[in-house]
C-alpha cells in the first residue's frame, strides 16, 4: 500500500474513533518516514485528536523545522493552543485563519470563544453577530450573541434590592451606574447608590430611619484571560459627613488554581445599622482559593480578616476608636452533577470569632461575636432557550454557636431582550435568619433592568 493510502487509513480511523489503532499505524509511519511533512502532518493530527498533547507540540515543531510554508501549520498551532487553554497564544494563532483572504472554514467560532475567554467582548460581539447571521435559528450562537453585546456595549443599569428581616427592618437599595469601556482589555463604570434603612425599636436600642447616599467610581482590567484586577472608590454621605473607601481586588485562573484577593479599606458598616449612627468602619482583608478537578469536582478555602472601627466619642464604654478584629475562615467543597442543565451540590464549615479590643465592645455594636456554621445544598442553572436563564439553591444549615437552625432558598429569572437590554428579578427567604438585629425570617427581592447603547 503506497503511503497516501496509509496516511488516509490513519485519519479514517481518526474519524471512527478508533485512537488507539490510528496511533498504532502512525507510529509505525513515522518510524519509516521520520522526516516526511505529510507523515508529521498526520502524526501532530492524530496526536491532538487524541489528546496527547505532548508530543502533538513536538510533532508540530518538528514539522515548521521541515516545511515552514505547510497550510496546515498553522491549524495545528490554533487547535494545540485551544486544547491547552492557552488563550493569548490561541487567539494570535486563530487571528489570521479568521480574517485571511479566504477564511478557514470552522474557525470563526473558536476565535470568537477564545476572546471571551480573554474578557475581549468589544471583539467578540461583531464576530457572534456574524455566526448569527450565518445561523439565524442557532441557540448557541444567539445566546452567545446577547450575551457578548451585553458585555461589549454601554449600559445603564438600574437595580433595586428590599431586605424585610426581624424587628420590622427594612433596607432598600437603589443602584443606577453606567459602564463602559475604554480599551479592549479596561472596563470602567460609575453610578450613585441610594441606601434606605428602617427598624422598629428593640429594647435600649432605639427605632432607626436612616437615609444614605453613595457616589461610585470603579474598573476592571483584564489580563491574557487568566487575570483581572478590580478597584474601586465610594464616598457615602453620612449626615454631613463623607466617608471614602477603597477596594483593590486581583482575581486570577491557571490550570486548576483559582484565586482571588481583595481589600477594602475603611466602607462604612450597614449590618448592624446601628453602626451608622456611631460612624461604624470596617477595613476587610479577604483571600480566596480553589482547585477544579475533572471539570466537576472544586474544593476550596475562603479566610477573611476585619478590622472593626468607630467614632471614640460616640463609645460609652471605654472610649476607643478600635473594637477589635474577627477572622473567618469557610472551607468548602462543590461537586457537579450535571452541566447543561448545570446542577451542583455544596457544602461550607465556616468559623468565625470576634477578638474584642475590650470587654463589652459587643454592647457597643453588636458584631456576631461567634459563628461556627455547616451547610449544605443544592444549586441549578437551567436556560430552556436562548433570551431566558433561569436559577434556584436550596441550603440547609445549623450554627452551633448561636444554636440556630435556617433553611434558605433563593429563585432568579432573566430575560435577554435580544441585544437592547435584559431585565432580572430575583427572590430569597431566609427560614430561620438569625443575623445582628435577632431571631426570625427574612426574605429579599432583587430586580434589575439593563439598557445597552
Amino acid at each position: 500500500m503506497d503511503l497516501s493510502k496509509q496516511l488516509e487509513e490513519c485519519e479514517i480511523l481518526a474519524k471512527l474513533g478508533d485512537w488507539s489503532e490510528a496511533l498504532r499505524k502512525m507510529e509505525a509511519l513515522m518510524r519509516m518516514y521520520p522526516e516526511h511533512p505529510a507523515v508529521v502532518e498526520r502524526s501532530a493530527a492524530i496526536d491532538l485528536g487524541a489528546g496527547k498533547l505532548r508530543q502533538a507540540e513536538q510533532q508540530i515543531q518538528h514539522l515548521q523545522s521541515l516545511n515552514p510554508s505547510s497550510e496546515l501549520l498553522p491549524e495545528l498551532w490554533a487547535d494545540l493552543y485551544l486544547r491547552q487553554e492557552r488563550w493569548s497564544k490561541a487567539a494570535k494563532a486563530l487571528r489570521p485563519l479568521v480574517f485571511e483572504k479566504t477564511p478557514r472554514e470552522g474557525f470563526l467560532e473558536a476565535y470568537a470563544d477564545t476572546l471571551t475567554r480573554l474578557d475581549r467582548w468589544p471583539e467578540a460581539a461583531p464576530l457572534y453577530k456574524k455566526l448569527l447571521q450565518s445561523d439565524p435559528h442557532n441557540q448557541r450562537f444567539q445566546s452567545h450573541y446577547y450575551e457578548a453585546a451585553g458585555r461589549a456595549r454601554p449600559a445603564l443599569e438600574n437595580n433595586f434590592r428590599l431586605y424585610q428581616g426581624p424587628f420590622n427592618k427594612r433596607t432598600y437599595e437603589f443602584l443606577d451606574k453606567f459602564r463602559f469601556w475604554v480599551s479592549p482589555s479596561m472596563e470602567l463604570g460609575a453610578g450613585v447608590l441610594t441606601e434606605v434603612f428602617s427598624r422598629e425599636r428593640i429594647g435600649a436600642n432605639e427605632a432607626i430611619h436612616r437615609h444614605l447616599m453613595t457616589h461610585l467610581f470603579e474598573g476592571r482590567a483584564y489580563y491574557g484571560g487568566f487575570a483581572s484586577v478590580f478597584g474601586s472608590w465610594r464616598t457615602s454621605y453620612r449626615d454631613t459627613q463623607a466617608v471614602h473607601e477603597l477596594t483593590l481586588a486581583p482575581e486570577w485562573s491557571t490550570g486548576p488554581w483559582r484565586g482571588k484577593l481583595s481589600f477594602t479599606w475603611n466602607e462604612l458598616t450597614r449590618d448592624p445599622v446601628e453602626a451608622l449612627a456611631k460612624n461604624g468602619r470596617i477595613n476587610r482583608l479577604k483571600a480566596r482559593n480553589s482547585f477544579l478537578f475533572f471539570d466537576r469536582l472544586e474544593p476550596g478555602h475562603e479566610i477573611t480578616t476585619e478590622w472593626y472601627h468607630m467614632d471614640g466619642n460616640s463609645n460609652p464604654v471605654s472610649g476607643s476608636d478600635y473594637l477589635g478584629y474577627r477572622i473567618k475562615n469557610d472551607t468548602y467543597v462543590s461537586l457537579t452533577l450535571l452541566h447543561k442543565p448545570f446542577i451542583s451540590l455544596n457544602y461550607h464549615w465556616i468559623d468565625s470569632h470576634w477578638n474584642q479590643s475590650f470587654q463589652g465592645a459587643d454592647t457597643v455594636i453588636g458584631y456576631l461575636p461567634r459563628e461556627q456554621i455547616h451547610e449544605g445544598g443544592l444549586y441549578t442553572e437551567w436556560r430552556p432557550f436562548s433570551q431566558l436563564h433561569l436559577k434556584a439553591s436550596v441550603n440547609r444549615g445549623t450554627d452551633f454557636k448561636r444554636r440556630v437552625d435556617f433553611i434558605n432558598w433563593f429563585f432568579e429569572t432573566g430575560i435577554q431582550f435580544c441585544s437592547f437590554g435584559r431585565a432580572v428579578v430575583g427572590y430569597e427567604y431566609n427560614y430561620g435568619d438569625s443575623g445582628t438585629s435577632g431571631s426570625g425570617n427574612s426574605q429579599t427581592w432583587h430586580i434589575a433592568a439593563d439598557l445597552y447603547f
